[in-house]
């Protein structure tokens, strides 16, 4: 079998077609027109950047002058802390007032309070007079009340004519205790 090989007929044809289409694209001016078409619209650009910047200084200037006006038309026409010092001082009167009416709130409650026990009192005094002299006829004890922290006094007993000192210290017994002792004596 002999085989054949296709030979081309021009090896470089394909080559120099592409190198042909290289040679084409970079002759064309379309770049060249696009970038001198970028540098116009950029010098457009800068031009109206710079008019703008012109009309930004002016409206800084009249918005600087407002404020300065503004700043001079807000400033608070009286000295610096005297607001803090009036609201202080409206502040303890206003306390001084609460506290005046609270006492006089507990005042009045104190002279009602006072009445009510001058007449509790009044009632009261009599009859408990009565019963601490029936307890100390019927338990024969006279009590030592320039003690306070000791339980002393004197137990008597008529029918044999004997009187016994009392003298308990609470701290060392229980309130049963003492009052067992007391019993014992009477």
């Amino acid at each position: 079998m002999a085989t054949t090989c296709a030979r081309p007929s021009d090896p470089f044809g394909e080559h120099v077609s592409v190198m042909k289409a290289l040679y084409q694209e970079y002759h064309k001016r379309d770049d060249f027109d696009s970038i001198a078409a970028v540098d116009s619209v950029l010098a457009d650009v800068r031009e109206l950047i710079l008019q703008r910047e012109a009309s930004v200084k002016d409206i800084v200037k009249e918005l600087s002058q407002q404020v300065r006006d503004l700043d001079a038309s807000s400033r608070y026409p009286h000295p610096e802390g005297s607001h803090e010092r009036r609201v202080a001082a409206l502040k303890a009167d206003i306390n001084v007032e609460t506290q005046r009416q609270e006492l006089i709130e507990r005042a009045s409650q104190i002279a009602q309070k006072s009445k009510s026990i001058a007449e509790s009192a009044a009632t009261e005094e009599p009859i408990l007079r009565h019963q601490l002299s029936l307890f100390a006829h019927i338990s024969k004890i006279s009590w030592r009340l320039d003690q306070e922290e000791r339980i002393q006094g004197t137990v008597s007993d008529t029918a044999k004519g004997d009187i016994w000192p009392v003298d308990i210290n609470p701290s060392s017994c229980t309130p049963f205790e003492a009052v067992n002792k007391l019993w014992a004596l009477i």
